[in-house]
């Protein structure tokens, strides 16, 4: 299982550094059904699914919640990236807004359970 953890994670990155971002979203989904309670391969899911061409901006934003709720490393630079991103997927005229909608994903992903998307 480990070989396997390992494969995944550096298929991934480099998926990500060639810029092919459907492969490394696979390859970051695999992994995460090995360990679903990896942070920091949910963190780099979430900016996978961002980076698209559309952005997969539901599931991004929802694997960087999980991130956090999973107490990532750097959580509060990652809830700012998470608010700043949420702010340019829906363009709202009001920040309160934007808070509440963070504070509710925070809230969700910390309840639900550990599931892969595969």
């Amino acid at each position: 299982m480990a070989i396997s953890a390992l494969f995944n994670q550096i298929a991934a990155m480099t998926s990500t550094s060639l810029k092919d971002y459907a492969a490394a979203a696979t390859y970051y989904k695999a992994a995460l059904a090995l360990d679903p309670s990896d942070a920091v391969s949910h963190y780099r899911l979430g900016l996978v699914d961002l980076q698209m061409t559309p952005p997969a901006a539901t599931e991004g934003l929802w694997e960087l919640s999980r991130a956090i709720a999973l107490k990532a490393p750097s959580s509060p630079q990652v809830q700012a990236y998470l608010k700043n991103q949420l702010t340019r997927y829906q363009q709202p005229a009001c920040d309160k807004l934007v808070d509440d909608q963070v504070n509710e994903l925070l809230t969700l992903a910390a309840g639900s359970r550990p599931c892969p998307r595969l």
